[in-house]
C-alpha cells in the first residue's frame, strides 16, 4: 500500500498541461512535488490556479519515485479541494436484483416439468446481463475500500470539521546533478542536458499525444498516454510519476542513436527518472488482433444468424421458446470460441512481436536504462525507474 500524509507548505508553482481531454496539473512546494487532475476535485480549480507562497494543507500519497499525488488541498483562504466521489450506485443494486431473481428463477426452472421453458431463458439472461454489470460495480465498491481512500476520507472529514489533523514532515529531496556525460552522442546514445525552452503538446496522426520539446536549439518529441497521467485505473493503483514536461524544467534527454527518438528523460529539479518501454509497436499489435478477432465474430454470428433465420422461414412459422433457448445457447458457444481465439491470436502475435524486437538493437536502450539507474542511485540512493510508453 502506498503512503499516505498529511502536511502543510507554502506553494512555489503551479503548472498545467492539457493533455486530450485531461488537465494534469504539478504543483512544486517546499515540501515536496505534487501531481493532480484539474477536473478530480468538486470545487474547481481556478485558471488563476494557487498564489506563490500561499500556504497550503496537502493529503497525498507517495509515489514510488518520492513525489507524491494530491488527494485534497486546502487553500489559505478556507477553500476545499476535495475529491470527486464515485459511487456503484444503481449498477451495484441492478447486479444484486438480478443475481436474486436469478437464483428463484433456475430453481422453478429445474422442477418445472417441461424444463422451465420461458424461465430458464431468463435466467441465462439475468446471468450474462448481471455478469456484466457487478464487475465494474465490484471495481467501484475495491476503490472505495481501498486503505489508501478509507485514510484520504477520514482526514478530510477531521479538516471539515475543524479537528487537529497529525502533520508529516516535507521530506528534504535536493536538487540533482546534470549526467557527467557531456552533450552528444555516446556509444549509440545521444545525450541533451539543460532548461528546456518550450513545450506544447500535438497530436499524432494515430491520435497519441506527444510533447515537441525545445532543449538546446533542437526540438523533440516524446509520446504521452492517458495511463500516465492519472486515468484507467484511478490514482490509488498509481505507483510511478507521471511524464510532466514544462518551460524551464531542468532536464537530461537521452536519445537512441537508432531512430533519433527520445528513449529517456531525467528530472534534474525533483529527482524523477523516466525509460521508454515497449508500448506503441504492443498497441498496434493489440488493435490488430482485436480487428481480426471481431471481423471473425462477426462473421461467425452472421452465419449462424443466416442459418436460423433461413430454417425459421423454411418451416414457415416464428420461432419459439425453443428456438429462443437454442439460440441463447449458440451464443454462450460464440463467446467461448471468442475468448479462445483472443488467447491464441494474442500469443501468436506476442510471439511474432517478440521475435522482431530480438533483431533490433537492444545495447543502447539498456544504456539509457543503465544511466538512469545509476543517476537515480547516486541523487536518491534506489533504483526506481517510471515508464513512458513508445
Amino acid at each position: 500500500m502506498s503512503e499516505t500524509f498529511c502536511l502543510s507548505a507554502e506553494c512555489r508553482r503551479l503548472e498545467r498541461i492539457e493533455i486530450g481531454e485531461v488537465t494534469l496539473c504539478r504543483l512544486r512546494t517546499r515540501g515536496g512535488v505534487y501531481f493532480f487532475q484539474a477536473g478530480q476535485f468538486v470545487e474547481p480549480l481556478t485558471a488563476a490556479g494557487f498564489v506563490p507562497d500561499e500556504r497550503l494543507v496537502i493529503h497525498g500519497h507517495r509515489l514510488s519515485d518520492g513525489t507524491a499525488w494530491a488527494d485534497w488541498i486546502e487553500r489559505e483562504d478556507g477553500t476545499l479541494h476535495a475529491p470527486k466521489v464515485k459511487s456503484a450506485g444503481w449498477p451495484a443494486l441492478a447486479a444484486l436484483l438480478g443475481v436474486a431473481a436469478m437464483a428463484p428463477a433456475i430453481i422453478l426452472a429445474m422442477i418445472a416439468p417441461d424444463g422451465g421453458g420461458w424461465l430458464s431463458l431468463v435466467s441465462n439472461l439475468l446471468l450474462l446481463s448481471s455478469g456484466f454489470i457487478l464487475l465494474p460495480a465490484l471495481w467501484s465498491v475495491a476503490v472505495r475500500l481501498h486503505p489508501g481512500a478509507r485514510a484520504m476520507r477520514r482526514s478530510l472529514t477531521r479538516q471539515r470539521c475543524g479537528k487537529s489533523i497529525i502533520a508529516s514532515e516535507p521530506p528534504q529531496r535536493p536538487r540533482c546533478d546534470e549526467l557527467a556525460l557531456g552533450n552528444g552522442l555516446h556509444g549509440g546514445v545521444g545525450v541533451v542536458q539543460g532548461r528546456v525552452e518550450s513545450v506544447n503538446i500535438k497530436p499524432t496522426a494515430q491520435g497519441i499525444p506527444r510533447y515537441r520539446v525545445s532543449l538546446g536549439g533542437e526540438v523533440f518529441t516524446v509520446p504521452v498516454h492517458a495511463k500516465e497521467i492519472g486515468e484507467g485505473a484511478g490514482p490509488w493503483f498509481r505507483r510511478e510519476t507521471p511524464l510532466f514536461l514544462a518551460a524551464g524544467d531542468r532536464v537530461a534527454l537521452m536519445t537512441h542513436s537508432g531512430d533519433g527518438e527520445v528513449h529517456g528523460v531525467l528530472d534534474l529539479d525533483n529527482g524523477a527518472a523516466h525509460v521508454a518501454k515497449a508500448g506503441r509497436s504492443g498497441s498496434l499489435a493489440r488493435a490488430v488482433m482485436l480487428w481480426i478477432v471481431g471481423l471473425m465474430l462477426l462473421l461467425i454470428v452472421g452465419i449462424m444468424a443466416a442459418v436460423s433465420v433461413g430454417d425459421w422461414v423454411t418451416r414457415g412459422i416464428a420461432p419459439d421458446i425453443w428456438d429462443w433457448r437454442e439460440a441463447l445457447g449458440l451464443v454462450g458457444i460464440v463467446l467461448q470460441i471468442f475468448a479462445g481465439m483472443v488467447a491464441l491470436i494474442g500469443l501468436i502475435m506476442a510471439l511474432v512481436y517478440r521475435r522482431l524486437a530480438v533483431g533490433r538493437a537492444a545495447a543502447p536502450s539498456e544504456k539509457i536504462a543503465a544511466l538512469a539507474y545509476l543517476w537515480r542511485m547516486r541523487h536518491r540512493g534506489d533504483d526506481v525507474l517510471n515508464g513512458f510508453l513508445k
